[in-house]
């Protein structure tokens, strides 16, 4: 019988041992992965504070194509109502819009000045061209108006 108690015994110290050592292993590899963990944490908290800035982002944009669709749908009712400025504005408000964009490359969190001075330079180019166009297209319009085309 005491050959029995002394292998449960030897049985129970051995398990307790093997216990023992698989919870060291697992504290020890808890301890390695730790720093990882505190990163992934940090990361996540990263990612989220950059999701809510593009979400105000986005609404900022959407908010923008609004003000914009707005914008040219009233120089649009105007135009049909024969307003001969109306040409120097459909221009001035894309040059605006241009300039914008440009002052948005020159204070990005990676500045593009170049880029900027480019699309200012497209944008001056552009306003006379659409002004020029506007006005010959309304010229057109009369013509084919007096004269039916």
């Amino acid at each position: 019988m005491e050959g029995w108690l002394i292998l449960i015994g030897i049985t129970a110290l051995i398990t307790f041992l093997a216990w023992l050592i698989d919870t060291f292993n697992k504290a020890k590899k808890y301890e390695e992965l730790k720093p990882e963990l505190d990163n992934l944490d940090r990361y996540k908290e990263e990612l989220e504070s950059r999701e809510a800035e593009l979400k105000k982002e986005q609404k900022k944009w959407k908010e923008k194509v609004q003000s914009d669709t707005k914008a040219i749908n009233t120089l649009a009712k105007e135009k049909s109502l024969g307003f001969p400025w109306l040409a120097q504005a459909y221009a001035d408000y894309f040059y605006l819009q241009k300039l914008k964009e440009a002052d948005h490359l020159e204070r990005k969190s990676h500045p593009a000045p170049v880029a900027a001075a480019k699309v200012r330079e497209i944008a001056r180019e552009r306003r006379i061209i659409e002004k020029n166009y506007a006005l010959l297209k309304e010229s057109l319009n009369i013509i084919k108006t007096y004269f039916l085309f």
